[in-house]
């Protein structure tokens, strides 16, 4: 696994944990849907973690590479759930092994590190709910 950003153990570039509570920082995009079919959200080259907020239903999302045509979440392929009324943090994990590199990197450690550059989110239930995406 590459290092320098942050782990699926939850751990920041420093070897330490982050807080989750305020944010790690400030966000680097925002995003909503609140559709009840599966929406698709671009992440930001720099962002390493997303935090998901569901209202009244629960949430499930999966991340994408580059290329994949039509990126859409189902009951039956989602990556992570949030539970209703509630906030999660999920780390962007690895698509591609990535090229650190010193100097000039254009992109972010997202970018460099190979990280997923779509997630697909969907309310689960079959009725439209909030949802909110904030990248870190």
């Amino acid at each position: 696994m590459s290092t320098g950003y942050v782990a699926p153990s939850f751990l920041d570039r420093f070897g330490n944990v982050p807080p989750l509570s305020p944010p790690p920082g400030p966000a680097l995009a925002s995003n909503s849907a609140g559709l009840a079919v599966s929406s698709v959200v671009a992440l930001d080259g720099r962002a390493t973690m997303v935090q998901v907020t569901g209202a009244t239903n629960t949430v499930v999302g999966k991340f994408f590479g580059t290329g994949v045509a039509n990126p859409s979440v189902t009951l039956q392929n989602f990556d992570f759930s949030v539970p209703a009324n509630w906030t999660n943090y999920q780390v962007i994990p690895q698509s591609v092994l990535g090229s650190y590199t010193i100097g000039s990197v254009v992109g972010g450690f997202g970018s460099m590190n190979g990280l997923y550059t779509q997630m697909a989110v969907m309310g689960v239930g079959g009725t439209a709910t909030s949802i909110l995406v904030t990248q870190y």
